[in-house]
Order: C-alpha cells, then sequence, then structure tokens
C-alpha cells in the first residue's frame, strides 16, 4: 500500500474508533426504550419510551444531518441538546435493565458488571477524547471541520485585498468556505465576492497555479490537511497530507519558489507562479 493510501486508512480508523460511543449509547438505549414499550405499556412510562424513540433521530447520525437545508437553516444539529437528558435516561435504564438480565442468566455473578463496565467505560473514554480533540496532549488528532479566529482573519484578509473571480487553491475545507456560485446580477447587488476556488492537487506544483494558494500552517503542523487525489476538479476525491517532518519540508521546498503575500502563526497565502 503506498503512504497516501495508508493515511486514508488510518483516518477511516480514526473515524470509526469515534463512533464507538455512539454504538454503546445506541445498544443500552433501544434496550430501555425496548423494555418501556413492551412493560409499561397502560402507564405515562410508554409515553417517554415513544417520545425517546422519535427524538433519537436528533441524538444519532442519519441521513437527515447531510441535508443542508435542516442543518444550515433549521439547525437541526441543536436539537441533540435539547434531547440529551432523554437520551441519558433511557441509556441509564437500559443499563439497568441489560444488568439484571444478565444477573439472573449468568452464573457468575462478576462477569455480567465487568462486561457492563467495559462497555460504559468504552463510552465515557471515546466521548472525553473526541470531544475535547483540541487538546495537545491527546493522541487523536483529526483534522478540523472548523476554522480556527485566526484563519478567519486570513480569509478577511482575501476577501478585502484579493480581486474578484480570482482562482483560490487550498484544502478542502477551506476551498469549500471560498466556493460560491457566482449569480449575474445578484452579486453584485449584495456585493459578494466570487472567487473560483479549488483544491491543491500537488504540491510540487505550486510554481504552475494561476492564482492564489491558502495554507492552513497551524492545521496542517498539528494535524495535517485534505487535498486533492486527482486534478482541481470539484469530483476528484480527498486524500489526507500530514503534517510530517518530510511533507512538512517538502511544501516548504516548493513554497519557497513562490511569492508570500499573508503570514501569520495560524494562516500563509502565497500568489502562484504563472
Amino acid at each position: 500500500m503506498t503512504s497516501e493510501g495508508l493515511g486514508n486508512v488510518n483516518e477511516y480508523l480514526i473515524n470509526l474508533v469515534g463512533y464507538l460511543d455512539g454504538s454503546v449509547f445506541l445498544f443500552f438505549a433501544l434496550i430501555g426504550i425496548g423494555f418501556l414499550l413492551k412493560k409499561h405499556k397502560n402507564n405515562y412510562a410508554s409515553v417517554f419510551g415513544l417520545f425517546a424513540l422519535f427524538t433519537l433521530i436528533f441524538y444519532i447520525p442519519n441521513p437527515l444531518n447531510t441535508i443542508w437545508q435542516l442543518h444550515v437553516l433549521f439547525r437541526i444539529d441543536r436539537f441533540k441538546l435539547f434531547v440529551s437528558p432523554f437520551m441519558a435516561f433511557v441509556m441509564s435504564y437500559g443499563i439497568y435493565v441489560f444488568w439484571n438480565y444478565l444477573s439472573k442468566s449468568s452464573s457468575k455473578k462478576g462477569y455480567p458488571l465487568f462486561f457492563i463496565f467495559l462497555l460504559f467505560s468504552t463510552f465515557v473514554f471515546v466521548s472525553s477524547v473526541y470531544s475535547i480533540s483540541d487538546s495537545e496532549s491527546l493522541i487523536v488528532e483529526s483534522a478540523h471541520p472548523y476554522f480556527t479566529a485566526p484563519e478567519l482573519r486570513g480569509f478577511e484578509h482575501i476577501k478585502c485585498y484579493v480581486p474578484a473571480g480570482s482562482y483560490i487553491y487550498s484544502d478542502y475545507y477551506a476551498s469549500r468556505y471560498f466556493y460560491f456560485p457566482r449569480i449575474p446580477g445578484a452579486s453584485e447587488e449584495n456585493n459578494l465576492s466570487f472567487f473560483r476556488s479549488y483544491r491543491i492537487a500537488d504540491v510540487n506544483n505550486f510554481a504552475q497555479y494561476s492564482g492564489y494558494i491558502v495554507i492552513r500552517t497551524r492545521e496542517f503542523l498539528r494535524a495535517g490537511l485534505y487535498l486533492s487525489e486527482g486534478g482541481n476538479g470539484v469530483e476528484s476525491a480527498n486524500y489526507f497530507y500530514r503534517g510530517t517532518s518530510e511533507n512538512e519540508l517538502e511544501m516548504n521546498r516548493n513554497l519557497n519558489k513562490i511569492n508570500k503575500i499573508y503570514s501569520s502563526p495560524a494562516e500563509d497565502i502565497f500568489i502562484g507562479g504563472s
């Protein structure tokens, strides 16, 4: 396997580990909801079970999260905070039910306690690690799907000083930030900056890029950047360019061949050679 392929595999494994806490939660939550609906049909506990079942869609990853109208306009991700107390209750109730079931069916009383403790510890550990992944002391370093304040200041520099319609080459997340389809008339009327945004396809070819190159330096050194696997087309796949010492030397060697127009601890902006 190539080094790029190994990088993709490692990133997929990190994402897979990140779903472990959700899997453990769903295991106990479904047990709790199922027991509420089966054993408490004639009281208000069944209503709580139905409510928890229907609101699971706001708490666990599902296809609704991919619809940008729901995610951006209606902020469906914020509902997760609202239903969190109810999810905590059904999960704890599921642990209680599962504990009783194992205690009655197992001949050795220590096994149920160890099994539940292992699952719950996995849930707590993975949740903690991925909820505070910005900490430099943690092993997990996944790429940020958001921008820091210094990065946004660099983006504002582009909006203020880079001519509209210019080509901008950057990593996957930054290219999505600058991508805005030009609507004739509407763009000028609303004073919207229009840029031709692409992902960097080859770090050895910066001198041939006819436009501006945005490198999120701090994020590259911290965890790496997603670049384009093929050409500059939007349909090409991503590959993960890690911030190793070899890749850092390679990128700096090629960036030194072009002119730097903006620099900060978090971000550097260059202008291509052609």
